[in-house]
């Protein structure tokens, strides 16, 4: 029987103070022998388990939100992959699930994942550091690692929007950027940039057609616009399900790589899915290795 280990973040929304463990480990037993579970909530534990876990699992599930992800990426990437990883989103947006096609139920999630298909997706780095899904700077990208996390667990996305709506009242800094596209130049002003690997962020879907292992990315810049305007824009995407790239005013590009200089350092560095990084003001992002992912049939027969 092929081995399968689980890597979970107690304290993400829907792990703490469930059976969710257990309902894993039942429903796995019948494909797979159930080898060891990992408590990833210490800073780098996850990179630690998975680096463990790959030594001797045919599949390793993770549960947990963007920040466990983040770390089973970058420890996979570390080491030669021998086992095929899986994840299934528990946080409080839950931008990963609506990538990867999951549900809000975790059963039915491992369900789908189970009946699903292996194959390989793109792991994208900024200056060589591997990122699970996305990369943003500027306005608003604190919201989701300064969102008091009591408050997430009692109200969830909804926490998001009340915190974000007292920080959207703040002047947004502006940046000063150059960056390069295939040998192509460009200069804008910006209070905001995303780049990443995945159907949006921030509880919202802007590509729709994007995949998951074509070798490129998106980027998205926002121009320095009125705090009213990105209001209203924001307001759109909430009420409207309007996308963000759909306003004229917005810089799109689906790239291989970029090179970005700033003028000065973003307030709030970047973040890197949810959780704040210190980076230099010249930047590089790309396409860096490919990891082995069991992810649902949709999934693979639509992004990938």
């Amino acid at each position: 029987m092929k081995t399968c280990s689980i890597i979970y973040n107690p304290n993400s929304s829907g792990v703490k103070d469930t059976k969710v463990i257990e309902q894993f480990k039942e429903i796995l037993s019948s494909k797979f022998d159930v080898i060891k579970t990992y408590d990833s909530a210490g800073i780098g534990e996850g990179i630690k388990s998975v680096k463990k876990a790959n030594e001797d699992s045919d599949l390793i599930i993770s549960l947990g939100g963007d920040g466990t992800f983040n770390e089973i990426i970058k420890g996979i990437c570390e080491v030669e992959q021998k086992s095929v990883i899986s994840h299934i989103p528990m946080g409080t947006m839950n931008d990963l699930g609506r990538t990867f096609n999951l549900s809000s139920n975790p059963i039915e999630s491992l369900q789908s994942i189970l009946d699903g298909k292996e194959t390989k997706i793109d792991v994208l780095t900024i200056n060589d550091i591997p990122f699970g899904y996305v990369a943003a700077f500027g306005y608003l990208t604190c919201i989701a690692s300064d969102t008091p996390e009591p408050l997430k667990k009692a109200i969830r996305k909804s926490a998001y929007f009340l915190y974000g709506g007292t920080q959207a009242l703040k002047k947004p800094e502006v940046y000063n950027i150059e960056y390069e596209i295939d040998g192509k130049q460009y200069k804008t002003e910006c209070i905001l940039g995303a780049i990443s690997n995945s159907k949006g962020f921030a509880g919202f879907e802007m590509y729709k057609d994007f995949k998951l292992n074509d070798g490129k990315f998106e980027v998205l810049f926002v121009p320095n616009i009125s705090k009213m305007e990105m209001i209203k824009i924001l307001t759109e995407m909430a009420l409207y399900k309007k996308s963000l790239i759909d306003n004229e005013q917005i810089i799109h590009h689906q790239v291989s790589n970029i090179k970005i200089h700033f003028d000065k350092s973003p307030v709030d560095n970047w973040n890197l899915d949810g959780d704040n990084q210190i980076i230099p003001n010249d930047v590089e992002i790309k396409v860096g290795k490919k990891v082995k992912m069991l992810l649902p049939k949709k999934t693979v027969e639509e992004n990938c």
